[in-house]
């Protein structure tokens, strides 16, 4: 991505010159014209390290649609329903449509048109246990016990997009995990993060969803930041372990509460 993107500067965009770096890095049978279509809407627009890598994601995440002739611009709406693979990033406690107690589930999708967006849904309790079973939990007997909903960060799976419901942004209810999915998922997240034959890399003896190390530091982790002790702005406790991510600054404690008060009705 570098030896694209570094050498344009900060310089507005010209398509020309950027189809013409990016084609020496992307395989022969992709045409300039399906290039040039895929990154004709940054005309004009400096390039800051998150678009570059977002550009870089998007069509290397979807060569087969490169080669076949399709440009891959960025995401405006699902025009029809497409399999895409997706990486769970973090789970956070929250209240459903119908007041009860959910998990506010974010994904990373890993290609495909939308690729690299960063989509939400919500999962209840009930859902989240059986598609742990689907991602390569096993049953609370086996190797794999599922015990949480945090334990699902790091995963990947395949969802529908369906294009009669992603008008704004994508968003699927139907997944699909296959056997060679399920190993990944077991080899590279739960392994480790359930001590299946597997030591904890700082020797901790507590559960990974209980660590506030995160995944920027450990691999096993089950959120993305590694928490940091501040002086809580709701119950003002002092020292008390806070997300560093977090604008309102409150603690963990209290970050739950509030996303855990019931709504109103309408």
């Amino acid at each position: 991505m570098s030896r694209v993107f570094v050498p344009l500067g900060g310089d507005p965009v010209d398509p020309d010159n950027l189809t013409t770096a990016l084609r020496r890095y992307l395989p022969a049978d992709i045409s300039y014209d399906v290039v040039f279509e895929s990154v004709r809407y940054l005309s004009g627009r400096c390039l800051d390290p998150t678009i570059s890598r977002r550009v870089a994601w998007r069509l290397a995440g979807n060569l087969p649609q490169l080669k076949s002739g399709q440009p891959v611009a960025k995401w405006a709406m699902q025009r029809v329903d497409e399999w895409v693979p997706v990486q769970i990033l973090d789970a956070v406690t929250c209240r459903d449509r119908k007041n009860k107690v959910a998990y506010q589930m974010t994904f990373l999708i890993l290609a495909g048109t939308p690729c690299p967006m960063r989509i939400t849904g919500v999962w209840g309790p009930r859902a989240a246990r059986a598609i742990a079973i689907q991602l390569g939990f096993s049953r609370p007997w086996g190797k794999y016990p599922y015990r949480s909903p945090y334990d699902l960060v790091g995963l990947r799976l395949l969802g529908l997009l369906e294009a009669a419901r992603s008008r704004e942004s994508p968003e699927f209810h139907e997944i699909y995990c296959g056997a060679g999915m399920q190993n990944w998922n077991r080899k590279n997240v739960l392994k480790l993060r359930l001590r299946n034959d597997e030591r904890c890399p700082n020797s901790f003896t507590y559960a990974c969803r209980q660590c506030a190390y995160g995944y920027d530091a450990c691999r096993a982790a089950t959120h993305p930041h590694t928490y940091v002790t501040a002086a809580c702005n709701k119950c003002g406790q002092g020292a008390v372990l806070t997300d560093p991510t977090d604008p309102a600054r409150l603690c963990l404690k209290c970050a739950e509460a509030v996303r855990l008060q019931p709504r109103e009705p309408h």
